[in-house]
């Protein structure tokens, strides 16, 4: 089967990267880049994410910051829940949507993917839904959580049935700002293995979540900085 697939996501260097080495490996018939994001009522900037940027564009692209529409046909509108989304993945049929990055999906959005409609989510919903997951997870130092899982979309957040799950695997001495390449290539990885299933047999298997984890909103500044001296010295200790 040749499939044709839509993803959903925003425009950052990671997202960019995504769309790159999937369109390498399966058609994209159109990416949705959604352009609203959330803006808490705190801080949350951190020195480490420009720090982050930098990394990414420096061993993904010889320190160039293409956007997503270098990669495939982008289409960016304000919300991923915006009528003309709706009536695009009505009209386009793919054959599968995978979601990186973007708002929750409406119950109306969720019908109009079709009956494979897949989620990135960077970290363990079972422990960590919502924003910042990783985060959470070396705040709590809770190491077993830093990992990258691939579900269905449902309607609650991050609750979907889970496809796939691949532990990060840290090495010794890793900073905090080499984090979300890792996962990044966890994500390429996991949607490819669940695309070739779905090419292959026509269906991709999941099993339903036992629990329902906590939801965590934004991670403020000043915690971000208590994660990077965590995670560092975790790594520090790893043989």
């Amino acid at each position: 089967m040749n499939l044709g697939i839509v993803i959903l996501t925003t425009e950052t260097v990671h997202h960019a990267y995504f769309v790159r080495e999937m369109a390498r490996v399966e058609r994209i018939d159109w990416v949705l880049v959604e352009t609203r994001t959330s803006v808490p009522p705190f801080e949350t900037a951190h020195a480490y994410e420009a720090r982050r940027d930098l990394h990414e564009q420096a061993v993904w692209f010889g320190g160039g910051a293409p956007g997503v529409g270098e990669f495939a046909e982008a289409w960016r509108v304000e919300s991923v829940n915006h009528g003309s989304v709706i009536a695009r993945l009505r009209q386009s049929c793919p054959h599968a949507v995978i979601v990186f990055g973007t708002g929750r999906l409406v119950a109306e959005t969720i019908s109009a993917c079709g009956s494979t409609a897949l989620n990135l989510h960077g970290g363990d919903p079972l422990g960590y839904r919502g924003l910042d997951s990783h985060l959470w997870a070396i705040y709590h130092r809770d190491w077993k959580s830093l990992t990258t899982t691939l579900h269905r979309v449902a309607p609650r957040l991050d609750c979907g049935d889970i496809v796939e799950q691949e532990h990060l695997a840290l090495r010794q001495g890793m900073e905090l700002h080499e984090l979300r390449k890792l996962n990044t290539e966890a994500c390429i990885r996991l949607a490819t293995r669940a695309m070739k299933a779905l090419a292959g047999e026509g269906v991709i298997r999941a099993t339903p979540q036992q629990v329902t984890g906590r939801y965590y909103s934004h991670m403020p500044s000043v915690l971000k900085s208590l994660c990077v001296d965590r995670f560092a010295a975790h790594t520090r200790s790893l043989a």
